[in-house]
């Protein structure tokens, strides 16, 4: 229903390709069909070695196009001419809604998008040559992309990490340095969901967190499933591992200090509160101060 809103969750998890000889059709070779969170995309690639460059920014899975229809469309191109160097974002008109444009300008990440709308965007990329640095350059359009489209459809795009679990999944937020990826790592191998931009996203009547397409700095895998929210922390570095409730309005300011939002759309900043308080009221926040030598999951669940 909808571009997203109202997942089926038996879907959130299925990421699967024609078989050959089915008679199916399938994608020219540079043109890719792309899962980013509940978000099906259809890439097309003006060169077929940016079709590489996308690989080394994601770590998540491809969908057969026969099987679920892209609802976005999205065209990846060298920017044919300089992209502006003054550093930060740049907006005009109003994403997703008529024409509009965004420009990001960072030390080496620069790209410009341009639409009509969400059906059809055309994105400029500033590469380099450099593996790493073109991989952040793409990165670093997805996160805007999912994030500021995730809003308008009620989720919400969070620097956080999260683990899936037999209860759930927990949901970790904290700021850069914060212990988020070596949480992941030592205690959430095998049910990782991300470890820097995490998705919530409306499905069943409940809020469901997906598995991360982009992960941090670090690379860190995403192995895990997607599973319905069942705890939302904000994480704190201490010295043992223990939580403590929240008010009400430190719940909410304890989201907001995390959610990822580039524009100042009034209408996406509305939606997203919205979505904040549902949460809120449905899930509820805890500050969680944990030891990076003890596993969480006691603790959550005795909250």
């Amino acid at each position: 229903a909808g571009r997203g809103v109202g997942l089926q969750p038996d879907r959130l998890n299925r990421v699967r390709s024609p078989a050959p000889g089915s008679g199916a059709m399938e994608a020219p070779v540079n043109v890719r069909d792309l899962r980013l969170g509940p978000l099906v995309v259809r890439c097309d690639f003006a060169a077929a070695d940016l079709v590489a460059t996308l690989d080394r920014a994601l770590v998540g899975r491809a969908v057969g196009p026969a099987h679920e229809a892209p609802a976005y469309r999205i065209e990846f191109r060298r920017a044919r001419r300089a992209l502006a160097r003054r550093r930060g974002l740049a907006v005009q008109g109003t994403f997703g809604q008529g024409e509009w444009r965004v420009r990001h300008a960072g030390r080496f990440l620069r790209w410009e998008a341009r639409g009509r709308g969400l059906d059809s965007i055309r994105v400029s990329l500033a590469l380099s040559g450099d593996e790493v640095e073109d991989g952040y350059i793409v990165r670093s359009f997805l996160r805007f992309f999912m994030a500021e489209t995730l809003a308008r459809l009620g989720g919400v795009a969070l620097h956080a990490a999260s683990v899936a679990r037999p209860e759930g999944a927990a949901v970790f937020m904290a700021r850069s340095g914060g212990g988020k990826t070596t949480l992941v790592r030592r205690f959430g191998r095998d049910g990782g969901l991300g470890d820097d931009f995490v998705i919530v996203a409306p499905a069943g009547g409940t809020y469901h967190v997906l598995p991360s397409p982009v992960a941090g700095r670090e690379g860190t895998p995403v192995p895990g499933r997607a599973a319905v929210l069942w705890r939302l922390c904000e994480m704190e570095k201490g010295d043992a591992t223990r939580v403590e409730p929240l008010r009400p309005p430190e719940q909410v300011a304890a989201v907001l200090r995390h959610v990822i939002l580039f524009t100042r759309d009034v209408a996406a900043r509305r939606a997203l509160l919205d979505t904040v308080l549902r949460l809120v009221r449905e899930v509820g926040v805890v500050r969680l101060r944990q030891s990076l030598d003890t596993p969480p999951w006691e603790a959550l669940r005795d909250a």
